[in-house]
């Protein structure tokens, strides 16, 4: 049994290998919308503007309004949801395939995947990278300021009071009273030894 494979241009996704078994990668496969014309005017008027519209997003020249092979199939990869919408909800973005279309991209395998797309990931993440760099330098700049606002307040906390200026001018007037007091007394200390001096020279006069 062979698998499905998406018939979007340079998509080539499965949802089942070569032998029938289902491949893990959360992919589904959709058929292509039937023309119901025994429903209904309505109906039968939506369902075939869905299947030309379903004809028109896949882009294949061998797929037809007329001719659309059975093995054809659009994977949900190409699917805002990852499934089609309800067919009555013509104005759902899921109504027709729109994600990864492959337009204007050549058949050959080594062309890249769908790179409008993958370059608005990119142009999306820088976008994202960019916002979230501005966020944080803007939080780091306010929590900088107000650190050092706390910092400075820590500081002048921390930092010693100065005494009272007439604290300060009775300390230097103690110090100075006691400078004056040393000096009284060593002048008075010179001036009895002086003294003692002068007598000891008129008691050696005498004596002579």
């Amino acid at each position: 049994m062979g698998g499905r494979n998406c018939c979007v241009k340079n998509c080539r996704r499965r949802s089942h290998d070569h032998h029938g078994r289902k491949i893990p990668n959360g992919l589904s496969i959709h058929c292509f919308p039937a023309w119901r014309q025994s429903e209904g005017a309505q109906t039968s008027e939506l369902t075939r503007r869905r299947r030309e519209a379903w004809v028109a997003a896949v882009g294949r020249s061998d797929i037809t309004f007329d001719h659309v092979p059975a093995s054809m199939r659009v994977c949900s990869r190409h699917f805002h949801s990852g499934n089609p919408a309800y067919e009555m909800l013509e104005s759902d973005p899921d109504w027709v395939p729109s994600l990864h279309l492959g337009h204007g991209e050549g058949n050959g395998r080594r062309s890249k995947r769908f790179p409008p797309p993958e370059q608005s990931k990119v142009e999306r993440r820088q976008r994202w990278t960019t916002e979230r760099r501005h966020e944080a330098r803007t939080t780091h700049r306010e929590l900088g300021g107000g650190g050092t606002q706390d910092s400075l307040q820590t500081t002048d906390a921390a930092r010693p009071t100065a005494p009272p200026w007439r604290e300060v001018k009775s300390l230097l007037q103690s110090v100075l009273q006691s400078k004056t007091n040393e000096t009284d007394d060593c002048a008075a200390a010179k001036e009895e030894e002086d003294g003692a001096q002068l007598q000891k020279e008129k008691i050696s006069l005498g004596h002579l």
